[in-house]
């Protein structure tokens, strides 16, 4: 499970990733997206050969008449103010399409919280509109669970939404993959079990959450991964389907997404796709599903084939392989809901902490004898993992 030393700490938005991929926080087509009733904006570069100075000026003039258009039809917010007032702002914890992450102490009494900072002049921004803005704040709002990031107030100002959350000091699973090299099974599904207990209840609430990946959970603590309570993150992707009604928006992130979102036509249970890949990571070190480029990785997911028969694998149970399998269902009528999972025989002997269901305190550490670094799809896996996201 080797990773590269670069980090992503950050707080729902995502590191840039290197220009040659697809940018997680676009849709899979190259298209920005966001909520699933949103048209796809399309735009064609233009040529700035001639007085570029003039046309920075009506740039900016355009996005600061934008901003207050925006402003006066937003009314999403708890607070319409500064929201330096209330808070002492840091360091930037992450900078991505949409806006950026910055760590911030409260000024009364010195809490640390994490600050989501939207950028309403940004064209992105602009192109998606006030309502999917709205949505993301709208959802965050409506949950409560221990393993989903907790919102805890909202700002506006003229330029920008700032969405107020819990501060998770141990970074992301992300980060975790990156230093820890290795998962035992107990530490698989005590990440897992948190993973699905948040799913399941974020499905109840009517949410599909559509990036489910291992830099949008986050690690509330710096505790071992087998004791650290996870949060799901990162909502700007989430929508509250019908439940007759299919979503068509094909959002997400590529190593990731399920083969159905690809195709344009799918339900909740491409969160659970998502969750078998995480899964697939943690036992082996490796991503399911890659290729040299997009075009290659989309037909791998498509084709729903992956592989337990390589050294990779040795020593992992048939039950953890057996919990893979029913995720990673590529119909997905036949997937496993998130309660189903999380009443696997897997999760319940070896999800509860450290300890086995049978009352034994010894430790369940089924680990592979092999050097991630000896397989050639490492680097793919690191580098999705380390910057999957822009």
């Amino acid at each position: 499970m080797g990773c590269s030393s670069s980090k992503s700490s950050h707080h729902g938005v995502s590191v840039a990733a290197p220009a040659a991929a697809t940018p997680p926080n676009t849709s899979l087509d190259g298209q920005e997206a966001k909520g699933d009733d949103d048209p796809k904006a399309s735009s064609s570069s233009s040529t700035r050969d001639a007085a570029p100075e003039v046309e920075a000026d009506e740039e900016e003039e355009a996005a600061v008449a934008a901003a207050s258009y925006i402003t006066s039809r937003m009314y999403i917010t708890d607070c319409c103010g500064d929201i330096k007032s209330y808070y002492a702002l840091g360091e930037v914890l992450g900078q991505g399409t949409f806006g950026s992450v910055t760590k911030a102490k409260r000024i009364t009494d010195t809490t640390s919280v994490a600050v989501k900072s939207i950028a309403k002049s940004r064209k992105e921004n602009r192109a998606l509109g006030v309502q999917s803005i709205k949505q993301e704040v709208d959802i965050m709002r409506a949950l409560s669970h221990e393993h989903v990031i907790n919102l805890l107030e909202t700002f506006e100002d003229r330029f920008h939404v700032h969405i107020v959350m819990d501060f998770c000091t141990g970074g992301t699973l992300c980060d975790a993959i990156v230093d820890k090299t290795k998962f035992n099974e107990v530490e698989s599904a005590h990440a897992m079990q948190q993973i699905l207990s948040a799913v399941h209840y974020v499905h109840g609430c009517g949410v599909c959450h559509r990036d489910i990946k291992p830099d949008n959970l986050l690690l509330a603590t710096k505790a071992p991964i087998d004791e650290c309570c996870l949060k799901l993150a990162d909502f700007g992707f989430s929508c509250q389907p019908s439940a007759d009604t299919a979503m068509h928006a094909v959002v997400g992130t590529p190593y990731y997404v399920a083969p159905e979102v690809l195709q344009g036509r799918y339900d909740i249970s491409c969160d659970l796709w998502s969750c078998g890949v995480i899964l697939y990571l943690m036992l082996c070190g490796v991503l399911p599903f890659y290729g040299e480029d997009d075009s290659e990785l989309h037909r791998q997911v498509l084709s729903g084939n992956y592989s337990f028969g390589d050294k990779l694998w040795n020593g992992v149970t048939d039950e953890a392989r057996a919990l893979v399998s029913v995720l990673l269902k590529l119909n997905p009528r036949q997937r496993f809901t998130a309660q189903r999972a999380l009443n696997h025989l897997w999760i319940q002997q070896r999800g509860n902490c450290m300890l086995l269901r049978n009352g034994s305190d010894r430790h369940v550490t089924n680990i592979p004898d092999w050097d991630i670094a000896d397989d050639p799809r490492s680097d793919r896996c690191v580098w999705w993992c380390a910057a999957s996201a822009a």
